[in-house]
Formats: C-alpha cells, structure tokens, sequence
C-alpha cells in the first residue's frame, strides 16, 4: 500500500526491508530503519538510481524479481543465479519475454531476439511455467489491465482500511483525483 501511495505522491518514501516495494512502484525505499538510540541507522534507495546506473527499470526489476523469487513468484527459477539473471534481464526487453511466455507463443525461432533463444532462456521459460506472468504485470503495472470498476476500488479500500472513517479516506481520494487513475 505504501509503493501505492509513493505513485500518488502522497508519501516521501516507503519504509521496508522488503525489496519487492520497487516492484510495487515505490520511487525510494528505505531499509534498515531503526530508532535505536544507540545504533540509528537508515540506507536509502532510489528508483531513479536504480534505473539509470544499473540499467534496471521497474519492469525489467520485475522479471528479475520471478526469475531470482518475489511475493509472486517465490520459488524463482531453478538453476538460474544472480549473475546469469541480471545478464539476462539486462539483455531482454521485458515486453518481448513477457509476449513469448505466453503459451501458444507461435513466433519461428529465427525471428526471435537472441536473449530469448538462449540457454538461460530456455530455464526461465520453463521455470515461470505456471507463473501468471500476465496476471502479475498486470497487478504491478494498472496501466495494463482494463479499467477497474468502482465497485473494485471500494472494496479495496474497505479491506486495507478496515476501522477507519472509509467515506472520510474516499473523499479524500477524490479531492486528489487519486480515483481518476483507477477509473481510466
């Protein structure tokens, strides 16, 4: 919830251990926050930053995160490791492996980019068999999914919101067009 509302803008940052916040959207997320009086400590890290010195965008952070494991995807791709990953998410364009995980990819093999006619390939299209790979980029990225109905976005709110004022959250949200975003 809170990457969510980092991609409104209503918050500065999330605080998390858990690294999948960047799949989520959260443009800065800072880890190992503590209050301690004797050890404070905080690392930031920055989307942005991420993006531009590592050559990871958030979509290619998302393949790397089914291949190497996430909330979605725990388990991974067996025989896969970091180095090979990031190689390999390196060279792909996301949109391109997410088309040819699709079951009844039918494209000739010559016509497809080398990245998806390699060995690393091979391993990853058959460890994200049975992986949603559509149903996950649609989740991480609303702009893909057909328009949610408001019925959706009530019922959201009412879960995550449990116990509080819901209409006070809801008018809020439609004060900052927050709701314009679901409701293209």
């Amino acid at each position: 919830m809170c990457a969510f509302l980092d991609t409104q803008k209503l918050v500065d940052g999330c605080v998390s251990n858990d690294g999948d916040s960047f799949l989520y959207g959260a443009s800065r997320v800072y880890r190992h926050f503590t209050l301690n009086s004797r050890d404070t400590s905080v690392v930031a890290y920055d989307a942005a930053k991420i993006s531009t010195d590592l050559g990871l965008s958030r979509e290619r952070l998302v393949l790397l995160g089914l291949i190497l494991g996430c909330d979605f995807w725990p388990a991974g791709v067996p025989g896969v490791g970091a180095v090979s990953a990031r190689t390999f998410v390196s060279q792909s364009d996301p949109a391109v492996v997410r088309s040819c995980l699709k079951l009844h990819d039918s494209t000739p093999t010559a016509d497809k980019p080398a990245s998806v006619q390699s060995e690393v390939w091979k391993k990853v299209k058959d460890g994200l068999c049975g992986c949603p790979v559509e149903e996950v980029c649609c989740a991480l990225f609303p702009c893909l999914q057909p328009r949610y109905s408001f019925k959706a976005c009530f019922a959201l709110i009412v879960l995550l919101f449990d116990g509080v004022d819901v209409l006070h959250y809801i008018g809020f949200l439609l004060a900052h067009q927050v709701f314009e975003e679901f409701l293209r």
